[in-house]
């Protein structure tokens, strides 16, 4: 189910005077055309709609993780709506994260006009097994669970023909204390690129986790044209690598849910083109190929282990060996936890891009930090969160004129949330009764 969901214009395009339509379209099911539903005419300058229209995907949650919400924006013109731009979001990690947000972009030479605003909204989403009768509860301890097949696994449904960034997140340092009763954490990565969001599985009771855990992140394009066309190549294609914004790896802690926040890191991949010269592949281990080739076996043993599935059901595209930039992020500092740690807390991990840029390609920087870092405060205190009022428009935050929550420096924006803390009352001041 798609619930409140806004666009924002641009503010330099100045576009708040037409009407506009979002149409979204889910998958329905893998490899199946995606079922849409268009929203009612919007008035301007406000452009909200509280239904997204409600969807039913049947597959494996695997396939879901793979499939992408597309969002159309309709703009009223003479002939009555008409495409303005799309945006692409990604579904993996929609049910552990239900807030999505894509950004609008239309086919154009002209670089300013490119991006043409942001959308979002929220996503709610239930599973139920396809087996069980309408009515029949999903929890029922005597009804087994099914078994998930061997091709529910993430690399029978990665695309060869899709380039992916992929992070390996390895391990943490120093983390903050968000259990005091046990004087440790659960912490989890979230990786965050594009829209997408995924996360890592919870290493219980550390502060210095080990994860070890690969994320490949799909590299999607609103129209493939984008950077095959050198009309667009030398313009576009770089505008649309910076409008897909830094790569950023979240540290929580889980108790049930994610409750705290123990900090986080943001790379401009940018600086993925000054690593390391390696040779990578998407899954080079489902074949025998380089084993093969670097074995000392005997022919014999090897046509006895033979099963005549080199790939074992996997894109054989998957295992070609790529040359890429590796970056590693070595004991990189995190911070934005409100917990106090005694050490410096820090994440190491890697990341490149499956199959890399070609040589001539110049990777575009991200925007000034300062700048980028006070669009996106401004943005997520903006949008609309999932039981918020239909035509809410007003920042949720405050000027600190006296620095006394922003380390002494005096006039930094902070939320509202900011203010709120926890208070240890008295017993006698507690209400009586049960």
């Amino acid at each position: 189910a798609l619930n409140n969901w806004q666009f924002l214009p641009k503010p330099e395009l100045a576009d708040t005077k037409t009407k506009k339509k979002l149409r979204l379209g889910i998958p329905t099911g893998p490899k199946k055309s995606a079922d849409t539903f268009e929203t009612e005419e919007c008035e301007p300058p406000v452009y909200s709609w509280a239904r997204g229209g409600m969807f039913v995907y049947k597959g494996t949650k695997e396939s879901l993780n793979n499939e992408v919400l597309t969002i159309d924006v309709l703009k009223e013109g003479e002939g009555g709506f008409q495409p303005q731009g799309k945006a692409l979001v990604g579904l993996r990690g929609a049910m552990d994260y239900p807030i999505a947000v894509g950004v609008v972009k239309t086919l154009t030479t002209k670089t300013l006009e490119y991006v043409q605003g942001r959308a979002g909204g929220s996503i709610s989403m239930a599973m139920r097994s396809i087996a069980l009768k309408p009515g029949q509860n999903d929890e029922d301890s005597s009804i087994p669970r099914p078994l998930q097949d061997l091709n529910s696994l993430t690399m029978y449904y990665l695309q060869a023909n899709q380039q992916h960034l992929v992070v390996i997140a390895n391990s943490a340092d120093g983390l903050p204390v968000a259990d005091p009763d046990y004087g440790s954490s659960n912490p989890f990565v979230r990786v965050k690129y594009d829209g997408t969001v995924e996360q890592s599985p919870v290493i219980m009771a550390s502060l210095t986790p080990i994860w070890n855990h690969m994320f490949y992140l799909p590299v999607r394009f609103t129209d493939p044209v984008i950077y095959k066309d050198q009309a667009y190549k030398k313009n576009i294609f770089p505008e649309e690598m910076r409008s897909k914004g830094f790569l950023e790896l979240e540290i929580w802690h889980w108790d049930g849910v994610p409750t705290e926040f123990l900090g986080s890191f943001r790379l401009d991949l940018v600086k993925t083109r000054y690593g390391q010269p390696v040779e990578r592949a998407i899954c080079g281990n489902a074949t025998k190929t380089k084993k093969v080739a670097n074995s000392n076996e005997d022919d014999a043993d090897l046509d006895k282990e033979d099963t005549g599935d080199d790939t074992i059901g996997i894109d054989p595209a998957l295992s070609k060996y790529h040359t890429t930039y590796l970056y590693e992020g070595k004991r990189e500092k995190i911070a934005g936890s409100s917990l106090s740690t005694m050490a410096t807390p820090t994440i190491s991990f890697e990341c490149y891009f499956l199959p890399d840029f070609k040589p001539d390609f110049k990777f575009p920087e991200q925007d000034d930090k300062e700048i980028a870092s006070a669009a996106a405060f401004a943005w997520a205190y903006q949008v609309w969160f999932p039981d918020s009022p239909a035509k809410r428009r007003w920042i949720c935050s405050y000027t600190d004129k006296w620095g006394r929550l922003s380390s002494g420096k005096s006039g930094k924006t902070l939320p509202l949330p900011r203010l709120v803390t926890p208070l240890a009352l008295p017993a006698e001041l507690a209400p009586k009764g049960p």
